[in-house]
């Protein structure tokens, strides 16, 4: 593995920043000064300013419902939020990169090398976007799914119109607002785009991963205080259930309303972490089967 490579999945950093360290003399490989480009073996020790750096045993991995206003970097630009800013693990890196504007599920890891299996547009994973429109395509216009903007080919692999001001459309590619150029380019404006697999069954085929792995985020009024209850996929939370886990005898499901107050997340976005404000949290036994988990956002409608 390459040296940068390795910095940057054992310190939560770019490779350029890696690249950056290693060219200012920073980092040593057995006590001797690397330099950029260097090939780190299994048995090396990788020491920064003199700390051993130790190779991560378990990567983790997260599914985050991006809403809008909120920038995908790990940089701030200008006074708009970053994601970051709700999640609050900075070091993780992410994919699905959407813009501000616009909402939907990311996914983000500190294992670099599985994001890039599913978003470098070489392996053509297909991507699913909902865009919503202000006004329809005339009568007798047809729509153009591949265009040439500025002399770059734009190209949208399939799409079906769910009615006259929804569409859903497959990307395999992912150029830079490739969407809204292709439909700017059929004169229609976009209210509205938004990615995400609905349901834990679509998440888990789109993770390949058994469906009971894939966490769900749901927020019930308990009386005098909110609960988050994180259950696995293809299980159910009752009410009934509920009631008697926290030996209460009222119990409800959030309003939409409710949901954004207490969280800061539209409902069927919730994350299990980066709330508005501190909840109780009840989680669910039989996530203790899997080694490794996905949290699941789900679809703002």
């Amino acid at each position: 593995m390459r040296l940068n490579k390795y910095l940057a999945q054992n310190l939560q950093i770019s490779r350029r920043n890696a690249d950056e360290k290693i060219a200012a003399g920073h980092v040593k490989i057995n006590n001797e000064k690397a330099s950029v480009g260097t090939i780190v073996n299994e048995h090396d020790v990788v020491e920064v300013d003199g700390q051993e750096i130790k190779s991560r045993t378990k990567h983790e991995y997260y599914k985050f419902y991006k809403p809008k206003g909120y920038i995908c970097s790990h940089e701030k630009q200008g006074d708009s939020p970053l994601i970051f800013d709700l999640i609050g693990k900075e070091y993780l890196k992410f994919g699905g990169r959407l813009d501000k504007e616009s909402e939907g599920l990311m996914l983000l890891s500190t294992d670099g090398d599985w994001l890039n299996s599913i978003f470098n547009a070489k392996n053509k994973v297909t991507k699913k976007y909902i865009i919503k429109i202000k006004s329809p395509l005339p009568k007798g216009k047809k729509f153009k799914q591949n265009i040439n903007h500025n002399g770059e080919v734009l190209k949208i692999s399939n799409y079906k119109l769910i009615n006259k001001y929804t569409y859903e459309v497959a990307l395999k590619t992912g150029k830079n607002h490739e969407i809204r150029r292709i439909f700017r380019f059929n004169n229609l404006k976009i209210i509205s785009l938004d990615t995400s697999a609905r349901t834990a069954i679509e998440a888990a085929s789109s993770l390949k991963c058994e469906v009971g792995a894939i966490v769900k985020s749901l927020l019930f009024k308990t009386e005098n205080s909110f609960t988050l209850f994180l259950v696995a996929g293809d299980k159910k939370a009752s009410l009934n259930k509920i009631k008697k886990s926290l030996n209460i005898k009222d119990a409800s499901m959030a309003s939409a309303d409710e949901v954004k107050n207490t969280t800061g997340f539209t409902i069927g976005g919730v994350s299990p972490i980066g709330h508005l404000n501190k909840i109780n949290v009840h989680i669910d036994n039989s996530l203790k089967r899997f080694d490794d988990l996905y949290a699941a956002a789900g679809h703002p409608n």
